[in-house]
């Protein structure tokens, strides 16, 4: 008799397999673009977030210029890409 613990181990390992292969033929076959990040623009809670702060800390990095902000009509939107070199420059500058 097989012991039942192996059974299931094979059985998740082809679950596992299955799985992988579905998901690598699907990608393959759609053709959809992919938004990404850096395209993004983010709002002051948005950036609050990945930055772990305030939404008032980020209104005092934008003033201050520390994080460049767009304007857009009477909203105020700031460049994925500036959020993540604010923290790559912060970064730098602890381990300097």
């Amino acid at each position: 008799m097989h012991n039942p613990f192996e059974v299931i181990d094979q059985r998740l390992q082809l679950i596992e397999k299955a799985v992988a292969n579905l998901s690598i033929s699907m990608n393959s076959k759609m053709k959809m673009p992919v938004e990404t990040p850096v395209d993004k623009l983010l709002d002051k809670h948005q950036v609050a977030e990945i930055l772990g702060c305030s939404t008032s800390t980020v209104d005092n990095l934008a003033r201050r210029g520390d994080l460049p902000r767009i304007r857009i009509a009477s909203s105020v939107r700031f460049k994925h890409t500036d959020v993540m070199k604010l923290i790559e420059s912060r970064t730098m500058k602890r381990l300097l």
